[in-house]
């Protein structure tokens, strides 16, 4: 996004983001739930007062690389940090995958994914009606 993109775009773009990429870890914990001495991992939350402060008064955008050949960034592109998850135990084999738990979570991903694309399909539903490219659907 560069830096004429309002922050609520930011915001919502890390939040996507974010849930894709835990979404993708939720499924690998329950991928390996029966591998020996698996540990389930998941994504902490994303502290959205340092995003919108950061997108706001640094101005720069960062690059999307998509292959390591890529420019890399001027800055960091704010990565996610893995976190082990705390589990309630671990199976006699080392794995801590509790299959109900990554349910509940991919559930709440997927609720706060919906609520991301709600939010942006709306607000740039909005802006397109006040500049006059076509009303809301």
């Amino acid at each position: 996004m560069d830096s004429n993109t309002p922050s609520l775009f930011n915001a919502v773009e890390a939040r996507l983001k974010w849930a894709s990429k835990r979404q993708a870890l939720i499924a690998e914990n329950i991928a390996n739930a029966d591998t020996p001495g698996f540990k389930a991992k998941d994504l902490k939350p994303i502290d959205f007062k340092s995003v919108l402060k950061n997108t706001s008064s640094s101005g720069a955008s960062t690059m999307a690389t998509t292959d390591s050949h890529h420019i890399m960034p001027a800055r960091s592109s704010g990565g996610f940090k893995m976190d082990v998850s705390k589990s309630t135990g671990t199976s006699l084999s080392g794995n801590s995958v509790d299959l109900e738990q990554e349910s509940i979570k991919m559930a709440l991903t997927r609720d706060q994914h919906t609520l991301a694309s709600t939010v942006y399909r709306k607000y740039t539903d909005m802006l397109k009606l006040a500049i006059g490219k076509g009303g809301l659907q």
